[in-house]
């Protein structure tokens, strides 16, 4: 009944009004989830510990549009003491498509996978996500999987809300920013898209990959494509519990034992039914 009501309140086009009261409600609810996902730090090493790290795995973390490194520090500390070895961009605060930030990105992966000498994980929170999957694109021998958090990528974006209005400010050229239809296309490798339906900065169905059509254009060669759906915002989604299992859960399985994330048992409490 709930969970029903939720998709209900949650679908269609968002009015002014609505757009409004969710976005006022945003900083609210990362701090809600920044203290949840601290409350429960312990239950990963106990309840949901059996998820085997793979020790040394190199996972890269890409921040969303005006974010940078700081902000992703908590998720970047919890993915070290599972034993991973995870970085930021170590590129300031994303601002958009710059000259030389995919250059830069891509000298980082370069790093990375020197430093681990395996292939490396990207996770990208919104616009960061896109930067990841176009890496990915480019260098899919030293990328073992992408996994996005609130990454508009796919078409219906929302072009009302603030967010973008400042986006196209700062960036006056949108199309050679690199946010044309291509987006759309899947990296040739294992790639899941997180999305909140919730989401008070896009509209969450441009963060899912249409997988059905995915495979009927047989643009991309990888057939390991999956949507999650979680409870929160779109700036928390680095800090969300939920989605810190996700993580966990894809990054412990890593390519060669990629599967459909588990939504049965008590996941069917926490998680919304699949979309």
């Amino acid at each position: 009944m709930i969970r029903s009501l939720y998709k209900s309140i949650h679908e269609g086009e968002r009015s002014r009004i609505n757009r409004l009261v969710l976005g006022s409600m945003e900083p609210a609810r990362v701090r809600q989830e920044y203290l949840f996902s601290q409350a429960t730090k312990q239950l990963f090493n106990t309840r949901f510990n059996d998820f085997q790290a793979r020790k040394g795995h190199g996972v890269l973390i890409i921040p969303g549009f005006l974010s940078r490194d700081r902000f992703n520090k908590p998720l970047m500390s919890f993915l070290n003491d599972q034993g991973y070895n995870a970085t930021g961009w170590k590129n300031g605060r994303n601002l958009g498509p710059r000259e030389q930030v995919i250059e830069r990105l891509m000298r980082e992966l370069d790093f990375k996978y020197q430093e681990t000498q395996q292939k490396v994980s990207l996770i990208g929170h919104s616009l960061g996500g896109i930067y990841a999957r176009e890496i990915a694109k480019k260098r899919p021998d030293q990328v073992e999987q992408v996994i996005t958090l609130g990454s508009p990528f796919a078409r219906g974006q929302n072009r009302k809300t603030m967010t973008n209005k400042l986006y196209n400010t700062i960036n006056e050229n949108v199309e050679t920013a690199g946010r044309g239809s291509h987006l759309e296309i899947a990296p040739p490798v294992p790639t899941t898209c997180v999305f909140t339906r919730s989401d008070s900065v896009i509209d969450w169905r441009s963060a899912y990959q249409d997988v059905k059509k995915q495979n009927i254009e047989k643009d991309s060669s990888s057939t390991e494509l999956e949507n999650i759906e979680v409870y929160g915002s779109h700036c928390g989604l680095t800090l969300n519990a939920s989605v810190w299992y996700i993580l966990l859960d894809k990054l412990s399985k890593g390519a060669e034992g990629w599967q459909p994330f588990d939504n049965s048992g008590w996941r069917n409490t926490v998680f919304p039914n699949p979309y």
